[in-house]
């Protein structure tokens, strides 16, 4: 910031101090260091994204590590130049730059997501078996002691639709002669007798 704005980044007419004109691009290198700075201007920021200033320095280092300091400025400037020459990044551009520097983070989150669904869903999956096992264990329970009556199906553990009633060990009535005595006057009783004579 403030070598840039006591410089100007270029452009226009001139030197543009303080930042009047601000449509250029400071490159600094410091050999010893072994550092390199680009700045851009407003103007040019949407032409030189982050990442392609990441190339421009890319680009100047290959020749910096074998001490070609002025080779690689002029690559550097060759790349800026590619670059304003291209315009903006299209989309297909921005696509690669996105995923390349938040893919990882995406890939993550999708890891820990997915995790979370599927521990949730193998949580439902455990809860209904344990219900299951459950109702079966009733029921063998049930069995053991002379109260089971079949609710669902052995074969597919789906429930019957009607339940039919249980049988009943009480008679339903009495069995022997009925114990009503007989009306003598009755005409309709074969067994009364008429004493008339």
């Amino acid at each position: 910031g403030h070598l840039r704005g006591g410089y100007g980044g270029g452009g226009g007419g001139g030197g543009g101090k303080g930042g009047q004109y601000d449509a250029g691009v400071l490159m600094l290198v410091a050999v010893d260091e072994r550092v390199m700075h680009v700045s851009t201007g407003k103007g040019v920021s949407r032409v030189l994204t982050d990442r392609r200033v990441q190339e421009v320095v890319a680009a100047a280092r290959r020749r910096f590590k074998n001490g070609d300091y002025e080779g690689g400025l002029l690559e550097a400037l060759k790349k800026v130049d590619e670059f304003l020459v291209m315009g903006p990044p299209a989309l297909r551009e921005k696509v690669v730059n996105f995923a390349s520097t938040w893919g990882i983070f995406i890939g993550i989150f999708g890891f820990f997501a997915y995790q979370i669904v599927s521990s949730s869903r193998r949580s439902l999956e455990y809860a209904a078996a344990k219900r299951q096992l459950t109702k079966l264990e009733r029921e063998k329970a049930e069995a053991l002691a002379g109260k089971y009556q079949c609710k669902s199906c052995p074969i597919c553990l789906e429930d019957f639709k009607s339940i039919p009633p249980p049988p009943s060990d009480v008679p339903s009535g009495p069995s022997g002669p009925s114990d009503v005595a007989s009306d003598p006057s009755d005409p309709s009783d074969p067994s009364s007798s008429s004493s008339s004579s």
